[in-house]
C-alpha cells in the first residue's frame, strides 16, 4: 500500500528536470546500466503504457504491480523529485514541437470545448448519492472546515463564501500546520471538506486524517478516485479525470465550481429556511454596494 503523503518531497537529483529539454526517454536509455532490475521494468512498463500521466500514483501501483519505492526511486533518478513531476515530463515529451507553435483558428471555441468536456466528465463521475450526502452533512453541522493549498485554495475559499451565504458556520484554511491543528480539534458534529486535484498533498491527506480521527465527517472533493484523501474521507466528490498534468498546473476551476453548485443548491431545498437565512445575508451587506 502506498504511503498517504505527498511523495514529492525527496531531494532532486537534478534541482530543474524541466528546464532540460532532454526527454525522459533518452534520460531512461542513457542510464538504463545504472538501474536495478526493478527499476528497468519501471521504464519499460512507462514505454509501454504512456497513458499513466493521466493516472495517481495509487492507481499505478494497483494497475502494474510495480513497487511503490521502486517507482519512486526510478523518477528520482531521471531528475524528478517523484511521480507527479515524472507525469509532467512525459506530458511535455507527448506534446509535439508543431502543436506547441501552432495558433488555433478558433481560440475561443477550443477553450469553451475543453470547459465542456471537464463538466461532462465531471457529470460522469459523481456519485449523484454522494453529493446528496455530502450536502446533507454540510446543512446539518455545527461547523464546517473548509481546506485546500495551492490552485485548490480558491475553489476551497468559494465553498466558504458560499456556505456561509446560506447561513452555516464555516471557516476556510491554506495553512498546513494550522488546518492540522483545526482539523483535530473538530467533533461529530463538523465537516471537513477537503479540496485537493491530486488527491495526494500531504497537508490535506494530513488534516482529513485527523479531523476523521476526530469524530467529524470527511468530504473529498479530489480529481481521482483512489488516492490516500479517498482512503481518509466518508463521502468522495470526483471531478473531471483524467487530464493532462501539464494543463492540471493551470487548472480551470469550472468543474470544481460545479460541483459547489450542486451543492448549495441541494442545501437549499433540504432547509426552507435558507431563503430566509440569504435575504437577510444580502441586507446585511447591501449598504456596501455601489
Amino acid at each position: 500500500m502506498p504511503r498517504q503523503a505527498n511523495s514529492d518531497t525527496s531531494s532532486p537529483v537534478n534541482p530543474l528536470p524541466l528546464s532540460d529539454p532532454t526527454p525522459w526517454a533518452v534520460r531512461y536509455q542513457r542510464l538504463f546500466h545504472e538501474l536495478t532490475e526493478s527499476e528497468k521494468k519501471v521504464g519499460a512498463y512507462f514505454l509501454e503504457h504512456p497513458e499513466t500521466l493521466q493516472i495517481s500514483i495509487t492507481e499505478l501501483i494497483e494497475t502494474s504491480g510495480l513497487g511503490y519505492g521502486t517507482v519512486i526511486r526510478f523518477c528520482q533518478k531521471l531528475g524528478c523529485r517523484g511521480f507527479q513531476e515524472f507525469k509532467v515530463l512525459m506530458a511535455r515529451d507527448a506534446i509535439t514541437p508543431a502543436s506547441r507553435t501552432a495558433s488555433d483558428p478558433d481560440l475561443f471555441r477550443a477553450v469553451h470545448d475543453r470547459i465542456t468536456d471537464d463538466l461532462s466528465r465531471t457529470l460522469t463521475n459523481l456519485d449523484r448519492n454522494e453529493v446528496m450526502k455530502a450536502a446533507e452533512a454540510m446543512q446539518k453541522a455545527d461547523r464546517v472546515l473548509s481546506i485546500g493549498v495551492a490552485s485548490s485554495a480558491p475553489l476551497a475559499l468559494s465553498l466558504e463564501w458560499k456556505i456561509k451565504r446560506l447561513g452555516i458556520k464555516s471557516s476556510f484554511l491554506s495553512d498546513g500546520y494550522v488546518m492540522a491543528l483545526e482539523a483535530s480539534l473538530l467533533n461529530e458534529g463538523s465537516v471537513l471538506v477537503a479540496v485537493s486535484s491530486s488527491g495526494t498533498t500531504k497537508d490535506i491527506v494530513t488534516a482529513a486524517q485527523l479531523a476523521r480521527g476526530a469524530g467529524a465527517t470527511v468530504i473529498a472533493i479530489t480529481n481521482f478516485a483512489k488516492t490516500p484523501l479517498i482512503e481518509a474521507s466518508h463521502i468522495c466528490l470526483i471531478t473531471s479525470s483524467p487530464r493532462d498534468p501539464l494543463a492540471a498546473e493551470i487548472p480551470s476551476l469550472v468543474d470544481g465550481e460545479f460541483v459547489l453548485a450542486l451543492l448549495t443548491e441541494h442545501i437549499r431545498r433540504l432547509d426552507p429556511r435558507v431563503e430566509r437565512v440569504i435575504v437577510e445575508a444580502f441586507q446585511a451587506i447591501a449598504d456596501r454596494k455601489l
